[in-house]
């Protein structure tokens, strides 16, 4: 938003931001998108009431929102996220301050916060306990919906022999078993340490990390290559992660993507935890775009399986990251397999 139409929406944005339940609305959603009845549980309001906000708000371009199979999810904009108006939402969200602590909060403001916390918890405890229950047959579990052997072997052939190559959400190490013989050292990250002894089967040399991928237990720029394998669509805000991997990446260094492209098959989100049921092309390149990578290569194929996989070799701008992690934060944790 360039400062003219910043300047002409400007009353229209004060007047959605004047009201004590839609500030309480985007203070919810500061944290990450949520879906209709996700809102209605942290806001303890009555759907019609909640949905005439979302619209107002929508509508003033300080929130956007997404249908993805049976649901509607809301979230802040471009506008509202890192936009002209940004300053403003933060100002009048009062959550998060420039040092990353959370700053005092009227009583109705911290009854929202405490909802939340149990509506986001229970959201990833949902999806812990999904890998770690079935994460080891996950690949099985999916054949004839996607091929797997197809998009393993379609990264492989994106990827240089580099020093060091991350696979993120690498599960039970197929593709670190493939790319063994191309990295200096290979880094293995997931959130289940169940999978990660089954990826030290696959690939014994890995250093295996516990982590999530929106913070990875990586140093700023450790890695050459950095891949993300059928994972951003786990997640309820792809971009953060991938603010995370041009974090970690060194200057120049290469980003692959492999993802599901857009499709309406439901049973994914129900017996997969797929959070988003794939991506548009031209949302992920601009999520990609934003984060500071420069697509070199993209391609599209199934294989023999049911559902189109997208697949981008991006490198990484000039740019710095964005978030840089202080000395302590630094630290990798790593995860004990033996």
């Amino acid at each position: 938003m360039n400062m003219a139409l910043f300047q002409s929406s400007a009353l229209s944005i004060l007047k959605a931001l004047s009201d004590e339940a839609r500030l309480r609305i985007v203070g919810a959603l500061i944290e990450e998108p949520l879906h209709v009845n996700e809102l209605l549980e942290v806001l303890d309001m009555g759907q019609s009431r909640v949905s005439r906000h979302l619209r107002i708000l929508t509508e003033a371009q300080i929130l956007e929102n997404r249908r993805d199979g049976a649901h509607v999810y809301y979230g802040l904009s471009d506008s509202g996220r890192i936009g002209a108006i940004a300053p403003l939402i933060r100002a009048l969200a009062l959550f998060q301050g420039g040092s990353g602590q959370k700053l005092p909060l009227p009583l109705i403001m911290e009854k929202d916060r405490i909802r939340l916390e149990e509506v986001l918890l229970a959201r990833k405890e949902r999806s812990l306990r999904h890998f770690q229950r079935y994460g080891q047959q996950q690949n099985l579990r999916q054949e004839g919906l996607v091929d797997g052997a197809f998009y393993r072997e379609r990264i492989a052939s994106m990827v240089d022999e580099s020093g060091v190559i991350a696979d993120l959400g690498c599960g039970t190490g197929e593709l670190l078993g493939i790319l063994d013989g191309k990295a200096g050292t290979l880094i293995g990250v997931d959130q289940s340490r169940n999978v990660l002894q089954r990826a030290r089967e696959s690939c014994p040399r890995a250093d295996l990390r516990v982590g999530t991928l929106e913070h990875l237990p990586l140093a700023n720029q450790e890695a050459d290559i950095v891949i993300a394998s059928m994972v951003l669509h786990h997640l309820p805000d792809p971009k953060i992660a991938l603010d995370e991997m041009r974090r970690v990446l060194k200057k120049n260094g290469i980003l692959i993507i492999a993802e599901l492209a857009r499709h309406d098959h439901e049973e994914m989100r129900r017996d997969f935890a797929d959070f988003w049921l794939g991506f548009d092309p031209e949302r992920l390149e601009e999520y990609v775009r934003e984060a500071g990578f420069r697509a070199e290569k993209k391609k599209r194929g199934r294989g023999h399986g049911v559902l189109d996989c997208l697949f981008y070799r991006a490198k990484a701008s000039g740019r710095l990251a964005q978030v840089q992690r202080s000395g302590s934060e630094k630290k990798i944790k790593k995860a004990a397999v033996n």
